[in-house]
């Protein structure tokens, strides 16, 4: 029943596989690897609930088999059960000498519940055991250390992390997006627009570089500039409130009413709640002349 199970697995028929792996349960009730295969095969068809009891009844048989306990923390993330996954994932580190991707995992899952210090803690201690670089993960340990990094306020930290993996792998837009929204934590202006134009290079259709490149311009007094970058944006992704509401400021300041505000107007139709846009377009009518208008 056991190697009938796996041939049926082999050719996808997974509720063959499932019955077939019952009745060796059925046979042998304590033989852990009836109750693994039997859950791998539930969590092919999603059924994460079943493959979660099968796991745990083969680790009350074999508590040492590494592999059910990765098999339980992956199918625990599917039911969003983070915690429960972060608990598998330290039994598997606590076991296993073979547990690099362990530290990786875990990690994830500690992001997942907003320990960011716990998830930085575990990419540090895979880098660490990779140091050669080998292990296909390396270049995303690096850069998932570094946005979390970003969300514990630790900007300069994220910037040597960002650039680890510009040094890696210099082809991702990514690093230079988020390396310049690091740069602009530090009020580093003309590095973020260094590395917001190199995002742009890499990848001329993502609006969000334009954007904050727009942004970083507008700080600079480049107002033409903010809002050719802004109009970029727009141009990719039409539902870009920010660039309409920044784009609008940058026209204000430069005596271009109408234009600021149909951009105002455009950030209302997208988001009828920012008061931010009523307020400027009641101060570009204002200016306008229209007094009625602006009141409103």
């Amino acid at each position: 029943y056991q190697k009938r199970g796996v041939s049926k697995a082999l050719v996808e028929d997974i509720q063959g596989a499932i019955t077939d792996f019952t009745e060796a349960i059925r046979l042998e009730p304590e033989n852990a690897a009836h109750y693994d295969n039997r859950a791998l095969a539930k969590n092919t068809v999603e059924d994460y609930q079943g493959a979660i009891a099968d796991f745990t009844e083969a680790i009350r048989f074999d508590p040492s088999y590494v592999k059910t306990y990765l098999g339980r923390a992956l199918a625990k993330e599917k039911l969003q059960d983070y915690q429960g996954a972060i608990n598998d994932y330290t039994e598997i580190i606590r076991l296993s000498s073979d547990r690099v991707h362990a530290y990786f995992n875990r990690a994830l899952a500690k992001e997942k519940l907003k320990d960011y210090q716990g998830a930085v803690n575990d990419y540090t201690e895979f880098i660490g055991l990779n140091p050669n670089h080998v292990h296909p993960d390396h270049i995303n340990a690096y850069f998932n250390r570094a946005l979390a990094k970003l969300e514990l306020e630790s900007y300069q930290d994220a910037v040597n992390d960002f650039t680890e993996c510009i040094r890696i792998d210099p082809s991702y837009a990514g690093s230079y997006y988020y390396r310049g929204s690091a740069k602009s934590k530090l009020g580093d202006t003309r590095g973020e627009i260094a590395d917001f134009t190199e995002a742009i290079r890499i990848n001329p259709n993502y609006a969000g570089s334009y954007y904050s490149r727009g942004l970083a311009k507008s700080k600079l007094g480049d107002k033409q500039g903010a809002i050719a970058d802004f109009t970029e944006a727009i141009y990719i992704d039409t539902d870009i409130t920010g660039a309409y509401y920044y784009r609008g400021l940058a026209n204000l300041e430069l005596g271009n009413i109408q234009r600021a505000i149909t951009d105002f107007t455009k950030v209302i139709r997208l988001d009828p709640e920012n008061y931010d846009s009523y307020y400027c377009r009641g101060i570009a009518k204002d200016d306008r002349g229209d007094i009625h208008g602006g009141l409103s």
